[in-house]
């Protein structure tokens, strides 16, 4: 029920150039990216409103990570192409190790962008010294 009522709402809006996630919504947009690259009818949204990329900040624990996203995985390939940036809580961060095995799901370096704060499992803010660098690359994926 949830992706349903996330695909209606992303058909009734214009459409959005990131979708980022924090937490476990950083896993609830790596499988929306999944659902947005099927070639099957399961996931009907027409291909002007899916976004640039998507943003994922401090992905949950390994356990959730594996058990949520390791069927959609082929022999350990990535699967994701959608362009993606994943910033990592640092080594404090109870996600540390989520966020290292979702990013691994996303598509090669070209697309898939990681960085690394130091807040532990918060949303990095205008202080932190990682955040000219996350607000670059999202302009980066947007403008192309």
């Amino acid at each position: 029920e949830s992706l349903a009522f996330l695909q209606n709402y992303l058909r009734d809006q214009p459409r959005f150039d990131v979708i980022a996630g924090h937490s476990n919504g950083a896993l609830v947009t790596s499988v929306l990216a999944l659902y947005m690259e099927r070639e099957d009818d399961s996931w009907d949204l027409p291909k002007e409103k899916h976004p640039a990329g998507i943003a994922c900040f401090n992905a949950p624990n390994s356990y959730e990570t594996e058990t949520t996203l390791a069927p959609l995985v082929n022999d350990g390939k990535p699967m994701i192409q959608m362009p993606s940036i994943h910033v990592f809580g640092g080594p404090t961060d109870h996600t540390y190790e989520g966020s290292q095995k979702l990013a691994r799901i996303h598509h090669h370096p070209s697309s898939c962008r990681t960085m690394e704060h130091s807040a532990g499992h918060w949303f990095p803010t205008d202080k932190d010294p990682v955040y000219p660098a996350i607000v670059k690359a999202l302009q980066d994926m947007v403008s192309k």
